[in-house]
């Protein structure tokens, strides 16, 4: 007799038999090496904790700057009340612009090098200074990109002055 896969021998989806005689609980035999289990313990209940006890007449003070509730716009007094982080009472203080197109100026001038004639590096400068004195007072921040873009329009410009003036003033050799 011959095996033909092409021909199911039974079908897949019917019902697995069950054997004819009852399934027997397990039992150590002579040669098993694991003693039986001992049987569950039982344990009492547990107990609930009581709730938390508040302490009479102490209170925490609010978080610094926090009134219990956030508007942003004017107040009911009809000053305008500032930026202020939820929760913190400092506000948030305007970055100088200047500063700001100061270090922007100053990385298009080193990453393009002299291609762009110097332009970039001198707008870093002058844009720098305006931003130093800007954030002179604290009014604003921004000082650190001040003087980053100084400094990087500074590097740029100044090799670009000295190779124009050597071009300029070398004496035309015929």
């Amino acid at each position: 007799m011959s095996y033909n896969p092409y021909e199911p021998s039974q079908d897949p989806y019917q019902q697995p038999q069950q054997p004819s005689f009852p399934p027997q609980p397990y039992s150590p035999g002579p040669s098993d090496p694991y003693p039986p289990h001992p049987p569950a313990q039982s344990y009492p209940p547990a107990q609930a904790y009581p709730p938390p006890q508040a302490y009479p007449g102490q209170q925490y003070p609010p978080a610094p700057g926090y009134h219990g509730h956030y508007r942003p716009g004017p107040s009911h007094h009809g000053h305008y009340r500032p930026n202020v982080a939820f929760g913190y009472g400092q506000p948030m203080m305007p970055a100088s612009g200047w500063a700001t197109a100061s270090l922007v100026l100053g990385i298009i001038g080193v990453l393009s090098g002299w291609c762009l004639v110097g332009l970039p590096c001198v707008g870093a400068v002058i844009a720098g200074h305006i931003g130093l004195a800007e954030t002179r007072t604290g009014a604003r921040t921004g000082r650190t990109l001040a003087i980053i873009g100084l400094t990087l329009g500074y590097i740029t410009l100044i090799p670009a002055v000295l190779v124009f003036f050597m071009a300029v003033l070398a004496p035309s050799g015929s």
